[in-house]
């Protein structure tokens, strides 16, 4: 029996759980250095707080990457592109959300509308990348599959943005940095479904 889409969401649930650990420290050592007023203030600044933006890519495409190499034997150059096109969906998905939550959508909406908008379209971006990224070098998805995930990541942002409404999220504000919810669920969901579209269309082959 194909189990690709328990192994995947456990692959992607491990990449959320890596990226939500790797957060926690960046955040705590930005809050150390600004109440100790370190000269390492500035580097952190400078340098540390770009961690945010791609390392959630690096897990996901890497861990992801590793397991498809092994039981799919995917090429290494392949399983590099992938990772790189992970990298930017995450990197494309924070811009896109972190610009429409500070008034990028419209600075007429107000945060209630403005909030969800935003973080449903930032969703969607870094869906559509990484599927297009995994239908090009892992393994082909059909036009339903592909829309079916875009709509998905886009769901899970909008459900983050009502839980950060709500005051529901236990990390992180979706206008600032990832929260909670979607640094585990975006990354275990959409990695489930696209095991699963594995076993679909592996068995028809």
């Amino acid at each position: 029996m194909n189990n690709n889409r328990f192994m995947l969401g456990l692959a992607g649930f491990i990449s959320g759980v890596l990226s939500l650990t790797f957060s926690w420290l960046l955040f705590n050592v930005g809050f150390l250095l600004d109440s100790s007023k370190s000269d390492l203030h500035f580097v952190y600044y400078a340098y540390g707080e770009s961690l945010w933006q791609f390392l959630p890519g690096v897990f996901f495409g890497l861990i992801i990457g590793t397991y498809m190499s092994h039981h799919f034997k995917v090429s290494k150059i392949n399983i590099f592109f992938w990772t790189l096109t992970s990298i930017f969906a995450y990197i494309a998905a924070f811009i896109a959300t972190a610009v429409g939550g500070f008034g990028g959508v419209s600075p007429f909406l107000t945060e209630l509308i403005r909030e969800p908008i935003s973080l449903f379209v930032g969703s969607s971006i870094g869906s559509l990348i990484v599927v297009l990224g995994f239908n090009s070098f892992i393994f082909k998805l059909t036009g339903k599959q592909k829309s079916f995930l875009v709509l998905v990541g886009g769901l899970l942002g909008l459900i983050n943005a009502w839980m950060s409404l709500l005051e529901l999220n236990m990390f992180f504000t979706s206008t600032g940095k990832p929260s909670l919810f979607l640094l585990i669920t975006w990354p275990t969901v959409i990695a489930f479904f696209l095991g699963y579209f594995l076993d679909k269309n592996s068995s028809v082959e």
